[in-house]
């Protein structure tokens, strides 16, 4: 499984503590799966499996595909890690972490900065979409058909929705 992103880059990205933000935090299973689900359905699965065909040695027009693909990688990751970020699972069970030199989060400001990240994933996915839909863009990517990508749901064409 091809991995778009490191952990180190999704804390530079999309935490305001990447500098002191713990990797750990962020295992490749969680990278693996916010790319399978998040990326994958928009770029269709021939792109993806071309991408992931390349071992990770991408051609330049797939290169800048990556890079463009990284910002919103990172904040879909930052989604789906907060809930583990804040909750220890132990042998006695979830425990709230808590020191004794800070104040747990709420559970609605950890949602707020849960569905803060989702919708700056989604607003910069749907940029990486406009882009690669351009005809000057689409050329270089055969393998992406936009019949494919599960966010077009709907195209207007002349004002009319289809």
């Amino acid at each position: 499984m091809i991995r778009l992103i490191t952990q180190s880059r999704v804390a530079e990205l999309s935490f305001s503590n990447g500098e002191t933000f713990e990797d750990g935090l962020i295992l490749d299973a969680i990278i693996e799966a916010a790319q399978l689900r998040w990326i994958r359905p928009m770029l269709g699965n021939d792109l993806w499996d071309t991408l992931e065909a390349s071992g990770g040695v991408y051609s330049a027009a797939n290169q800048t595909l990556v890079d463009r693909l990284e910002t919103p990688l990172a904040f879909f990751i930052k989604y789906e890690i907060v809930p583990d970020m804040s909750i220890n699972q132990t042998s006695a069970g979830l425990q709230v972490l808590n020191t004794e030199y800070s104040t747990s989060a709420t559970d609605k400001q950890r949602g707020q900065i849960q569905d803060q990240a989702l919708e700056h994933a989604k607003s910069i996915l749907a940029e990486v979409t406009r882009w690669i839909e351009k005809t000057t863009v689409i050329t270089d990517y055969p393998d992406y058909a936009t019949s494919t990508n599960v966010t077009n749901d709907v195209s207007r064409k002349g004002g009319i929705l289809f």
